[in-house]
């Protein structure tokens, strides 16, 4: 546990983002343009160890936030260990919860670029990652980080036994209150890519469905899948762009964008409450995209219609209500 300041309270907005890659610098707005603010947090001291280690200036996660507005959440790392983290604010102090020490016989890889997903109207949160010694065994598990405890642990089975995992979520990964939606990745020797799948699970049964699959000569590397609040999209990040799919998957589609995956800053979809939109970041050409300046848009995934919210910005999390976690309950 650290304590930490701001410059200024969180606003009360619906969008949070990364001002830049690196900064220190979060970024709220409201779904229709207004009320642009940003806040700055004091990296100076503990907050700077826990959140990127002294080597990587600016903070580098991506960001799920709570319902009530007063709390972020990442994954972070520490000795080569990963751990999902809490940022906790109370006006212009904050307190930031890990579990670094529970964690570390996990062994998990926990690089920044993973999501800590927080459950609507809770201080749980759902994590996906794999573990670094073999089997290799993909995890996925729930965190209460005010409580410091490790509420719920699942291991998913590998492929194959000569096989490494790799389990990702994206920011929205509850399709309903018994089913999520994470990208599974399987690899020979930690390198060679055999297959990679997008997966609905049902957490109470173990049941899994293919929600699409693609093979190793594929060029596509689908990750960070979400799905719409209304069940009727899982929208996903590619090696081109964003990309929707049914769950059943079927009515595949390609959203235009020019930022793409192995560029810097690629987009990740994050949902609207009503699921209608989603919130991503991308540039406005290919010259912006290699200086990685990056811009906040909206997209109506019904009509088509893009809007551009911000002139900067990376990796946006469109904030849901409460009641949209009123029905997830789990247990250990």
């Amino acid at each position: 546990m650290a304590r930490y300041s701001l410059d200024k309270p969180f606003p009360e907005r619906d969008i949070i983002f990364l001002r830049k890659w690196g900064g220190n610098e979060l970024g709220f707005i409201n779904a229709d343009g207004s009320g642009l603010e940003y806040v700055r947090l004091d990296t100076s001291h503990g907050l700077k160890r826990f959140l990127y280690g002294d080597t990587m200036p600016g903070l580098r996660s991506y960001f799920t936030w709570s319902s009530d507005g007063k709390a972020v959440f990442m994954n972070t790392s520490k000795f080569n260990t990963g751990f999902p983290a809490m940022l906790e604010v109370d006006g212009r102090q904050g307190i930031l919860y890990t579990l670094d020490s529970g964690f570390e016989n996990l062994s998990l890889y926990g690089e920044h670029t993973r999501y800590v997903s927080v459950i609507p109207g809770t201080r749980q949160a759902l994590f996906g990652d794999a573990h670094q010694a073999f089997p290799h065994e993909a995890v996925l598990g729930m965190v209460e980080l005010d409580r410091e405890t490790v509420f719920l642990v699942r291991y998913i089975e590998n492929l194959a036994s000569d096989e490494q995992i790799d389990l990702i979520i994206g920011p929205n990964p509850w399709c309903n209150e018994d089913a999520l939606v994470f990208a599974y990745h399987s690899y020979a020797n930690r390198t060679q890519l055999i297959k990679h799948r997008i997966v609905l699970y049902n957490i109470l049964d173990n049941r899994e469905s293919i929600v699409l699959e693609t093979s190793a000569n594929h060029p596509a590397d689908d990750s960070y899948p979400s799905c719409s609040p209304n069940g009727h999209w899982v929208a996903y990040t590619s090696h081109d762009g964003i990309h929707l799919v049914h769950p059943d998957g079927s009515d595949m589609r390609k959203i235009e964008t020019t930022s793409q995956y192995y560029e810097n800053g690629f987009p990740v979809a994050s949902w609207s409450p009503d699921g209608q939109w989603i919130v991503y970041h991308d540039c406005i050409d290919a010259e912006l995209c290699q200086k990685g300046e990056m811009a906040i848009f909206k997209y109506n995934v019904e009509t088509g219609e893009r809007v551009k919210l911000t002139d900067e910005g990376v990796y946006p999390y469109w904030r849901q209500p409460a009641e949209a976690g009123s029905e997830i309950r789990l247990e250990p």
